[in-house]
């Protein structure tokens, strides 16, 4: 079953975006969010660990957590991902995370 309507794979071919919603399980979003947090040395809870010297800016330097490859073959993160790019022959790819506390 496709993830993303024809009105969605048209504001992507307009705009170059397209926000793909319920992609992972909520579960998999906490489990993410947790593993982020916890590899920046932040508490979500706590806002007090949100801002330091030690770690500033909003880019983490996280790469190939498992967190990470669960969200990226997700099946219907594939699925979406198929559906932009005009094919099933993907390539798993991981980039930084980032944190943006309020």
């Amino acid at each position: 079953m496709p993830v993303l309507s024809p009105t969605e794979l048209d504001f992507f071919a307009e705009n170059g975006y397209v926000v793909a919603h319920q992609v992972i399980s909520p579960e998999q979003a906490a489990r993410t969010a947790a593993a982020v947090w916890d590899f920046a040395g932040k508490d979500a809870d706590d806002p007090e660990t949100w801002y330091s010297e030690e770690r500033p800016g909003i880019m983490v330097e996280m790469y190939h957590h498992q967190a990470q490859w669960d969200n990226r073959t997700a099946p219907r993160v594939y699925e979406a991902f198929s559906q932009v790019m005009e094919t099933e022959r993907l390539w798993v790819s991981h980039d930084r995370v980032s944190i943006n506390p309020p």
